[in-house]
């Protein structure tokens, strides 16, 4: 055998070494890696949940390049149809026996699944994730879906649930999402709600993201929060930043609120402003109280900025 031909077979054999070594792909996860990317590409119901099935036949072999990629892909949702698909392999049966269940109505008429069906067991993360962003045709059941992720708390949801916010077609399921994400542990949770914030063009999803950081009480969403007092088109947006500037309790804000008090054309912005103004508090409060006393023309605006004031003496 020539030196060259020695050399290149040696060659190659060092490449498979040091990828094994490495643990560069396989020729098994490279499918399956854009297998996940293409699921996670697609909205439809059918082609994603075929898509999963596919991946999902390959059983527990397919673990060892499934989860690398459920934990560390960069886009969210190729994480979370790469952890759906674990969770598939692992959990069918559970899996499978969720979605036999039906949700029961409650009093506010809107459907909810039953808390000890997952007992806030992170494992049907991805599953309720899957069937809110992907499978579930039924706005009633993402509304259960996206309520079930608030009960588990699990910041694998948090991304999901800012898409939610921002694209799902029911307003109810939207509402739903921020309503979870005020209560999130996942510090990130506000992140998805100030991008709501800024960028949802419905303005009741604006006005439920600023109600929803008012929530949070998270100083770092403070300048989102101004900018929609000061420039968001929609008054009870502008009320709902207001009240939750308040409950920030910021005097750094004091500025932005006693301008809004002064000069919002809205009456119910000028009413949340004089409340927010009571709960910051300081002498700059104070004054832009009294203004506000002195000459606003809505008798509420005049009652409320009186109650505030009251409370800072």
């Amino acid at each position: 055998m020539k030196l060259s031909t020695i050399l290149m077979v040696t060659f190659a054999l060092c490449l498979i070494a040091f990828g094994a070594g490495a643990g560069l792909l396989t020729d098994e996860t490279v499918p399956l890696q854009q297998a996940i990317v293409d699921m996670a590409s697609v909205d439809d119901a059918t082609t994603y949940t075929a898509s999963r099935n596919a991946v999902v036949a390959r059983g527990p072999a397919a673990l060892a390049a499934l989860t690398p990629i459920a934990e560390n892909a960069a886009s969210w949702r190729e994480r979370a149809a790469a952890s759906a698909c674990v969770g598939w392999i692992q959990h069918a049966q559970q899996y499978e026996a969720f979605l036999a269940v039906q949700p029961m109505p409650t009093a506010r008429g809107h459907l909810r699944y039953r808390g000890d069906l997952v007992d806030r067991d992170p494992m049907y993360t991805p599953l309720l994730v899957e069937m809110a962003v992907w499978t579930e045709a039924s706005a009633d059941r993402r509304v259960a879906a996206v309520e079930m992720l608030q009960a588990i708390r699990d910041p694998r949801a948090t991304e999901a649930l800012g898409w939610v916010l921002l694209n799902d077609e029911s307003n109810e399921v939207r509402l739903t999402a921020a309503d979870v994400l005020a209560r999130a542990t996942d510090p990130a949770a506000t992140d998805q709600l100030a991008a709501a914030l800024r960028d949802a063009a419905d303005p009741q999803v604006r006005t439920a993201a600023a109600g929803s950081i008012g929530w949070r009480k998270d100083l770092a969403a403070a300048p989102v929060l101004l900018d929609a007092l000061a420039h968001d088109e929609d008054a009870g947006c502008r009320a709902a930043a207001a009240q939750s500037i308040g409950w920030l309790h910021d005097p750094a804000t004091t500025m932005a609120l006693s301008m809004a008090l002064s000069a919002d054309a809205a009456p119910e912005v000028r009413r949340q402003a004089a409340l927010a103004l009571g709960k910051v508090g300081g002498d700059d409060a104070a004054q832009a109280l009294q203004q506000a006393i002195e000459s606003d023309v809505d008798p509420e605006v005049v009652r409320l900025a009186t109650y505030a004031l009251e409370k800072l003496q």
